[in-house]
């Protein structure tokens, strides 16, 4: 499905691709297997999504879960973010619950209450994790600023 005007609905959808160019309103409880926005996406409610792409804004009013995700534009989420392959964010990311993922690749500003990362957090921007940001691995790049706890097996701070 592509919108590219104004969509909205009223009940949960189960979708393959959903392509949002415009403006999209969802309910909660919505789940497909690829969601891509450059406009503005709306979910009023907690949304599961196996790839999940973000070039415009996306606004999640519950939990979130996916397999990767690639955040360009700006990313809110009301509850927690689940995501048990990639994320990477080279926009805005903020998440007022905890966050969960394999790998972590940050390029712009990744704001969360708490973040466990099981495998390698790496990138510049910055990064805020009230509650600490724990990774297996991680390496914090010139110029980042990070505020909150930083812990990890192995921490490499000040790479290019």
């Amino acid at each position: 499905m592509k919108v590219g005007g104004v969509f909205s609905s009223k009940a949960p959808l189960e979708f393959g691709e959903l392509q949002v160019y415009g403006r999209c309103t969802l309910p909660g409880g919505c789940e497909g297997k690829k969601l891509s926005t450059f406009g503005k996406l709306s979910v009023e409610g907690g949304l599961s999504c196996e790839q999940v792409d973000v070039g415009g804004v996306t606004v999640v009013r519950g939990d979130m879960s996916a397999s990767d995700m690639l955040v360009n534009g700006r990313l809110e989420i009301s509850g927690s973010l689940s995501v048990t392959g990639t994320l990477e964010t080279n926009g805005s990311s903020e998440v007022k619950g905890d966050l969960a993922g394999a790998d972590l690749r940050v390029g712009g500003g990744l704001a969360a209450r708490k973040a466990i990362i099981s495998n390698q957090a790496d990138g510049s921007g910055a990064r805020e994790a009230e509650q600490g940001l724990r990774a297996t691995s991680g390496a914090i790049r010139t110029g980042t600023m990070c505020r909150g706890r930083l812990g990890g097996g192995r921490v490499v701070g000040g790479t290019s």
